[in-house]
């Protein structure tokens, strides 16, 4: 049996903290999947879509049974594109958009926790007003965005306000 748990949301809200926890807790069948998997992602900055789509194909197909929580998966990647296509008309999310639609089967039962900061503040890893992550007009439309998508697309799904005292009633939760 295989149980997908995707963990989304904007940087810097817990959600590499949280499955470092899992993975310390070196439970058998409860598998962590890192946001890279496709090393190539890391020499390729401004992100062809086909490399991101291989990352998340790398992502789904590393595990075949157990619980598998991933560090984002492919709602962030779609709703990464979307939002650069509204930031720029010109970019084209196409590819990623199809491809996203074309494996919907393949997380229909996913569980999805979208964590989010208690104080509602934003982290910005750089500033670029063409990133998505680059201000926080651009998160506050990548929010909106990947709700959006959770909505749509997934059943199992829950907002988590990630405060530190609760991060082991998330983790009972995403492994149970």
């Amino acid at each position: 049996m295989k149980k997908l748990v995707f963990l989304e949301g904007l940087p810097n809200v817990g959600k590499t903290t949280i499955l470092n926890l899992i993975k310390d807790m070196n439970l058998k069948n409860v598998h962590v999947v890192n946001e890279i998997e496709n090393k190539n992602i890391m020499n390729n900055i401004n992100g062809e879509q086909e490399q991101y789509i291989k990352n998340d194909e790398l992502k789904l197909d590393k595990y075949k049974r157990g619980v598998i929580v991933f560090d984002r998966g492919p709602i962030s990647t779609l709703a990464y594109n979307l939002a650069s296509k509204e930031i720029n008309k010109e970019f084209d999310a196409e590819l990623v958009n199809k491809w996203f639609l074309d494996n919907l089967n393949r997380f229909d039962d996913a569980y999805v926790y979208y964590l989010v900061r208690d104080d509602e503040s934003f982290f910005l890893p750089y500033v670029d007003d063409n990133d998505p992550y680059g201000s926080v007009e651009n998160q506050k439309l990548l929010d909106k965005i990947t709700r959006e998508i959770i909505d749509k697309y997934f059943v199992n799904k829950k907002i988590v306000i990630n405060k530190r005292e609760g991060v082991k009633e998330i983790i009972d939760e995403i492994i149970s």
